[in-house]
């Protein structure tokens, strides 16, 4: 190594001759030892010496008795080799002959505890290896590969050893084995490299390092949660510990928050009393002096699946208003989350608060298709025997039908919401005949309206990624199934797409649809309060200031109040106008209620009323102007001339006519 560092600096010095001298002695028993040197020019003073060096270091390495891997053949050993040919013997074509120049070019050289050559030569002890001693397999591969692979690599070869298990099963099991081992860790740089230490680091350390190197916030705790997973870990547990008590005094009050969280579940890890200086109750009376809107966003700042939970089991305990709050969190948190908060409501009797959510999930099922598909499945399934659903199984499987082929656009990438959506229905991605049949389709279908099951037949027919195998199955388990079904009795593709597009008549959550004309006053709202009331609130305040004493200053206080409301309302106004969407006359119907349409209704005691349904900033009680996010507005989207549209308290309105509203 020395003397190839001295001729990177002086390449026609004498060491390019005690070089030579060096290989002789290392390679001396070398059956093709001067044949390689006269091949790579070594000891031609006239030819660039690093060229050289590098081509007798890739040549030396074939030998008699030593391993090689071909790219079809797989390994072999080198049986017989001199300057004309190589005879090596790989495991299904022994004696293969090779040329010299054609086996330096085509093969890979192998060390003899290259697990490709330990394979090679015993597969039944690295089988056992693989099934008995994960550390030892995995000391084994990445010595392999040079103390470093990807888990696409890791994948390919863990692939020759399983034998009827599941990759992402076992990869789970060996991951939470190997991240406990002194030797394995993932690369800082790479997560999707697994790299061999040259020198043993316990967990614990691994973990502290991390967190002391790491400044963002989020990814500190992420670190200092995973310490708490595990006892090899209670090391930097503690580190993590002191880190969020000094962390108490942070004048942030997420940061405090976090803390406190993080501390609480220490706490309860370690059995120690950590003398923490935030008390519970402080944290409960800052939950209740939040605004919803508050909360909500303490919840999206925080990433934390455990935190996040907290969050929520403590707005329940103490906010009179938590099933507003928390119906609105439900749309924003993991699965896992979402069934506690659902089994929280339905413990406390929340049903009104659990059926809002459901019809809101069905309404929005193009906005939030993940949290339909996870309703749906519950329902389908079983799993859901709740009192208060709202809809029927038939109401559910009809849904999730109409929302295949929409998935396409709502799912780009990938296939995972589409296989859900199958898997919701069938029962499997795999569609046969002999499955459907097993399935809890039969119950469903046998006595659900001819009608619906004519819809699932044409809905299915029409989503691109089904084979057209698959379709012809479903059409043949139908009519097993459902002998009045018939295919000339279908409604046609055109009729079944204009009532599914009435799922998704309302805007997103975060859109307020307006006229220009709305908009417009909304702007010359904003700009009379920033313009004219808050400079005469400034002139108020001054005028106080100048009475006198402000402790015992009435006006002083009432105009200071003032001032934070005006502030507050300013900042609201701005973030709706930056909301609002203008409405698009064109894509107003008339044959379904809308938002931009007049409708003619009956009430219960048949009196005939015309409503007009605008946005949230339009609506105007004396001229009967609603909103669509009103409980009469939201009834009525939907529906066609003869339905009915009912309210909780018993009041019902028949639509009679629809007319377009000219904007």
């Amino acid at each position: 190594m020395l003397l190839k560092k001295v001729l990177e600096y002086e390449p026609n010095s004498r060491a390019r001759s005690d070089l030579v001298r060096a290989y002789r002695t290392k390679y001396e028993n070398h059956s093709l030892l001067n044949e390689f040197l006269k091949m790579s020019d070594l000891t031609n003073h006239k030819k660039a010496v690093g060229p050289c060096i590098a081509s007798f270091e890739r040549n030396i390495v074939f030998d008699k008795d030593n391993f090689v891997h071909h790219r079809t053949r797989g390994v072999g050993k080198i049986t017989e080799i001199d300057k004309d040919q190589v005879i090596i013997d790989f495991k299904d074509h022994p004696a293969q002959k090779m040329s010299i120049q054609m086996a330096i070019s085509s093969l890979q050289p192998l060390n003899p505890e290259h697990i490709w050559v330990r394979t090679y030569g015993n597969q039944a002890e690295m089988q056992e290896i693989f099934e008995q001693d994960v550390p030892m397999f995995f000391e084994t591969l990445l010595i392999s590969f040079q103390n470093k692979i990807s888990l696409a690599e890791l994948k390919t070869e863990v692939m020759r050893f399983l034998k009827g298990d599941d990759w992402s099963k076992w990869w789970t099991r060996s991951r939470a084995e190997i991240k406990k081992h002194p030797r394995f860790a993932f690369n800082p740089k790479n997560k999707n490299e697994l790299i061999l230490r040259e020198r043993e680091i316990t967990l614990a350390d691994e973990l502290s390092l991390k967190f002391q190197s790491t400044n963002d916030w989020n990814a500190k705790m992420e670190i200092a949660l995973e310490t708490l997973k595990d006892e090899a870990s209670s090391g930097a547990a503690q580190l993590c510990t002191q880190y969020y008590l000094a962390q108490e005094d942070s004048k942030d009050k997420l940061k405090r928050l976090h803390s406190y969280f993080f501390l609480d579940l220490a706490e309860k890890s370690s059995g120690d009393n950590l003398g923490r200086k935030i008390k519970k109750q402080e944290i409960i009376d800052q939950i209740k002096a939040e605004t919803p809107k508050g909360l909500l966003k303490i919840a999206t700042d925080t990433p934390f699946v455990e935190f996040k939970r907290e969050l929520a089991s403590l707005i329940i305990k103490v906010r009179p208003d938590y099933t507003e709050i928390v119906g609105e969190l439900i749309f924003d948190v993991p699965s896992n989350l979402r069934s506690f908060i659902i089994n929280e409501l339905n413990r406390l009797g929340q049903k009104d608060a659990l059926v809002k959510f459901v019809e809101r999930a069905f309404k929005r099922s193009r906005e939030y298709p993940e949290i339909f598909l996870w309703i749906a499945r519950a329902v389908l399934s079983g799993q859901w025997t709740y009192d208060w659903i709202p809809v029927t199984r038939e109401d559910v499987l009809l849904h999730v039908f109409r929302i295949l082929k929409p998935l396409v656009n709502l799912e780009k990438k990938g296939t995972r919401l589409k296989n859900q959506a199958l898997e919701a229905i069938f029962g499997s991605t795999n569609i046969t005949v002999e499955s459907l049949r097993k399935s809890d389709l039969p119950a469903f279908l046998k006595d659900a309206d001819i009608s619906n099951v004519r819809k699932m037949a044409v809905l299915f027919k029409e989503i691109p990624y089904a084979p057209d195998a698959q379709k012809e199955n479903f059409m043949e388990f139908l009519a097993s199934v459902r002998p009045d079904f018939s295919m000339a009795q279908q409604e046609t593709v055109e009729q079944e797409s204009q009532e599914e597009s009435s799922i998704d008549l309302l805007p997103a959550d975060n859109v307020i649809l307006v006229t220009n004309e709305g908009l417009a006053q909304r702007k010359k709202h904003l700009d009379h309060l920033i313009n004219v009331e808050m400079p005469a609130n400034s002139r108020d305040i001054g005028e106080a200031q100048e009475r006198g004493d402000l402790r015992e200053n009435a006006e002083y206080k009432a105009a200071m109040e003032r001032q934070t409301q005006l502030r507050a309302e300013i900042t609201r106004v701005d973030e709706e106008i930056k909301r609002a969407q203008i409405m698009d006359p064109a894509s107003i119907r008339t044959d379904l209620v809308t938002i931009g349409t007049s409708v003619t209704v009956e009430n219960n005691d048949g009196q005939t009323i015309v409503y007009s349904l605008l946005g949230p900033w339009e609506a105007d009680a004396d001229r009967n102007i609603i909103s669509y996010l009103s409980p009469l507005g939201r009834a009525l989207i939907g529906k066609k001339p003869g339905e009915l549209a009912k309210l909780e308290a018993g009041s019902q309105f028949k639509v009679q006519k629809i007319e377009k509203i000219a904007i």
